[in-house]
C-alpha cells in the first residue's frame, strides 16, 4: 500500500511554483476540491 504525505498549503505551493492565495482561490471558485483539514485546521493536501 502507498503511503502519500500530507502537504500543507506552504509546502504545495512551494512544490508547484503557484502561490497559496492562488490555491485558495482556486478552491472558493471550485476549480480545486476542498482539501481535508488537519486537526488544527490548516489546509492538507495529497
Amino acid at each position: 500500500m502507498e503511503v502519500r504525505k500530507m502537504l500543507q498549503i506552504g509546502e504545495l505551493s512551494a512544490q508547484t511554483g503557484v502561490p497559496s492565495k492562488t490555491i485558495r482561490y482556486y478552491e472558493d471558485i471550485g476549480l480545486l476540491p476542498k482539501p481535508q483539514r488537519a486537526e488544527n485546521g490548516y489546509r492538507v493536501y495529497s
